[in-house]
């Protein structure tokens, strides 16, 4: 992802993702509730982050000051979360959950996810979105949790 300029590559939103996230490898058919599209992408996981997404969840620990370990980043990219629940990943520390929609597009009003992630210039934006982030996990730790 490093110095791409996504807004003008050609990208389509779903190979953004991919390449953002990685994506599940899973299928299903018809309609899944919200809290069983989790559970089919936590259990689809690619064994290993890809660097973007390694890049993404260190970001959003140094933003937390905590120890990348301590924070888990999950692609639902390709799963019934992504496809009907309109959320392409989500992040967990401390008991809490952040899930996040991931677009090119600025313009973008109507989202499910706690944050939208505006990815058009690369790492720049990764950082911008490392805060959004944080700022939601340290709100929802001061006020409630955020259950999904």
């Amino acid at each position: 992802m490093k110095h791409k300029f996504f807004l003008v590559s050609g990208y389509t939103g779903h190979l953004l993702e991919e390449e953002v996230l990685g994506s599940c490898k899973v299928s299903w058919s018809g309609y899944m509730s919200f809290k069983a599209a989790k559970e089919l992408a936590r259990n689809h996981q690619p064994k290993i982050l890809c660097p973007c997404a390694e890049r993404f969840k260190n970001a959003v620990a140094r933003e937390l000051n905590v120890d990348p370990l301590q924070v888990r980043l999950f692609t639902a990219v390709g799963s019934p979360l992504d496809e009907i629940h309109s959320v392409d990943g989500w992040f967990e520390f401390n008991g809490l959950t952040v899930t996040f929609d991931v677009t090119m597009k600025l313009t973008k009003t109507r989202y499910r996810s706690d944050v939208v992630v505006y990815l058009q210039n690369g790492d720049d934006d990764m950082t911008s979105a490392a805060r959004d982030i944080a700022a939601a996990f340290k709100w929802a730790g001061g006020h409630h949790a955020i259950h999904h």
